[in-house]
């Protein structure tokens, strides 16, 4: 298929079940999507199974055509990441910059180790085992969080500012550091990188402090780029060009991308914008934003669904899945303890600990960055077993975790006062 028809099917389908979810469905838009998606998928091979004459294999070579990694990583996710950050306030950032930071840092990289630790583990004495690099490295993938639709859900129940910012602040950042750390692994199991910690350390102090570095540059640029300029068109050409150039500099320097992307939103929606432009004029460029992200969201989502249709199934896979999704859990719950405990003695609140560890740990979803990390994986021991084992948590936590995190706000938080508001 030709590239314009790729995007008339995707946008059309996308319309289709974004219409179907708000008539029947009302589910978040982006559960919805995804769910409706999912649902056309399983039914698809439903049929064929049964004999039904679906074109299903018309329908794979579509979704084999679509090279999702490569959308989400190398596109997608630069836009994402910037339409997030030029929205978050650097005054509120600031305040729960402390907690945000290990939250993002630390809390991957435990909630990393935790993972790759229990299901080596689990699986050692089985005929499943895996080595341990291979463990660690689905946990760099699993890890990062998504809060796109928690937040959409959290925000229609009145969820304070300083959850929403933390919440919104370690996804923005985590997603950086999880794509450095699965960087780092994946050098060491393909033996492109020494195992050592030295190494690793420098790698990822490398990847961290050079994408801050340019990411500050770009905005520096843009900065130069919007003064004096009132025209929306221009504007909205200035921040895409900034975005994309920026980030492409960031793969070729081998700096994180993601991280670079997210301090150029934060410079140019907390700096830049205030100063360059009106009111009206940063509305008209923050709406554009809001709206390819809305866009972009859609699509995505979209695509996670369809990518049921060629995740390869087995009963080895089935048996990973199985285990990844309590495991996954589990390590967010530790990863989560040890900020919001340090956050809680601070405030006095420690009694309300528990209640924030249980709303952020199941508040953690993971969305198309986990899969397409996983579709990336070179050649592994497993590399199959690891891609069912994350559609699986991905499924899950948007499935199951994003459409009762509303009810557990609920009990947790009404008929009394929210201890982080």
């Amino acid at each position: 298929m030709q590239p314009l028809q790729i995007v008339a099917v995707l946008l059309g389908l996308a319309a289709l079940f974004t219409w179907i979810n708000a008539r029947f469905l009302k589910l978040q838009p982006t559960i919805g999507l995804m769910l409706c998606a999912l649902v056309t998928s399983v039914t698809l091979m439903a049929l064929d199974h049964w004999g039904v004459d679906v074109r299903l294999e018309t329908t794979l070579r579509f979704v084999r055509q679509i090279d999702f990694s490569n959308a989400v990583l190398h596109g997608i996710l630069c836009f994402l990441l910037f339409a997030g950050a030029i929205h978050v306030q650097f005054r509120r950032f600031e305040k729960h910059a402390g907690t945000i930071v290990s939250l993002a840092i630390v809390a991957t990289l435990i909630a990393t180790v935790v993972t790759g630790l229990i299901l080596w583990g689990l699986l050692v004495a089985t005929p499943f085992a895996v080595p341990l690099v291979v463990a660690l490295l689905f946990g760099a993938i699993i890890s990062p969080t998504d809060p796109v639709a928690a937040l959409a859900i959290l925000n229609s129940l009145g969820i304070s500012k300083r959850i929403e910012t933390v919440i919104d602040g370690e996804s923005l950042f985590n997603d950086g550091v999880g794509v450095v750390l699965f960087t780092i692994l994946t050098g060491i199991l393909i033996g492109e990188s020494d195992a050592s910690a030295a190494v690793a350390v420098r790698l990822f102090v490398r990847e961290v402090a050079g994408g801050i570095l340019l990411g500050g540059l770009s905005a520096g640029i843009a900065h130069r780029l919007l003064s004096g300029v009132e025209r929306h068109a221009a504007n909205v050409l200035m921040t895409l060009a900034t975005v994309t150039c920026g980030y492409a500099i960031a793969e070729w320097l081998e700096v994180s991308g993601p991280i670079a992307t997210v301090v150029t939103g934060l410079i140019v929606g907390n700096f830049t914008l205030p100063r360059t432009t009106d009111a009206a004029a940063r509305r008209e460029l923050e709406s554009f934003w809001d709206m390819l992200s809305e866009i972009l969201n859609a699509v995505l989502f979209l695509l996670i669904g369809f990518q049921m249709l060629i995740v390869p199934l087995n009963d080895n896979s089935a048996l990973l899945a199985a285990l990844a999704i309590p495991t996954v859990l589990i390590a967010r719950w530790v990863s989560v303890l040890i900020p919001v405990t340090a956050w809680t003695v601070h405030d006095h609140c420690q009694a309300e600990r528990g209640v924030l560890v249980r709303l952020m740990t199941w508040a953690g979803l993971r969305g198309g960055l986990s899969v397409a990390l996983a579709l990336s994986l070179p050649p592994t021991p497993r590399r199959d077993s690891l891609i069912v084992a994350t559609y699986a948590v991905v499924a899950f936590s948007i499935l199951v975790q994003g459409t009762t995190v509303g009810r557990l706000y609920h009990r947790e938080f009404d008929g009394r006062t929210d201890p982080a508001g």
